[in-house]
Formats: structure tokens, sequence, C-alpha cells
């Protein structure tokens, strides 16, 4: 977190894996839900969807897919899928989570141009 924000409570309970938590702050039917899905974090540029991936919380990744729509071939500004961060880390649940919910195996981030 950069120098002078506030802890991002979403943010931490993804990160935290805490599903059961996050499931009474997200809901499908809440008028937040587009800018949730939008909502970045960081210099990166990173989304939820990155966070839960990058920790390895397979639950939490189903979930905001599933429930909240969130693509899987979102990217950040390093053009990083969820993909990428998954497979780095060594969560190879997540992987073939994200794979068979469609993510792409050809995606380069920008350092691979």
């Amino acid at each position: 977190m950069a120098e002078g924000e506030r802890p991002r409570p979403l943010l931490r309970l993804v990160q935290e894996g805490r599903l059961d938590l996050l499931r009474d702050e997200l809901r499908p039917d809440d008028v937040l839900g587009p800018a949730v899905r939008s909502q970045r974090y960081g210099r990166s540029g990173d989304t939820l969807l990155h966070h839960a991936a990058r920790y390895g919380h397979r639950d939490v990744l189903a979930y905001l897919v599933e429930a909240l729509e969130m693509d899987v071939e979102v990217f950040n500004s390093d053009y990083k899928r969820p993909l990428h961060e998954a497979a780095s880390m060594g969560h190879g649940e997540c992987v073939s989570y994200l794979l068979e919910r469609g993510a792409s195996v050809d995606c380069l981030k920008k350092a691979d141009w």
C-alpha cells in the first residue's frame, strides 16, 4: 500500500481469503457491483481478481467470477492477468480454475514483448 493510503477492507478480505465476510460485503445484486468489478488497487492497477489469484484463494476467485461476473481476462497496467499471478505464485488450483473459466494461455504481459 502506498504511503498515506488507508486500508481497503474489500482488498484485505480478498487477500486474507475471507470469503465468509466478502459475501456479506459484496452481493451480486449490490448496486456497487460495477464499481467493484472495475476498481483498481495500487500502482499496477490490480483488481480483486488479481489479488485472489496471487494469494491462492480459489474459493474467492470462484465467487468473484461466478457471483460477481468478474472477467478472468482482466489485465493490469503491466498487462498481467489473474492467470499470471496464480501461475507465478505456484497456485495450481487457481491456475486450473482460471483455465476452466476461459483464461487464455497465450496472453503476454508487458515484459514479454
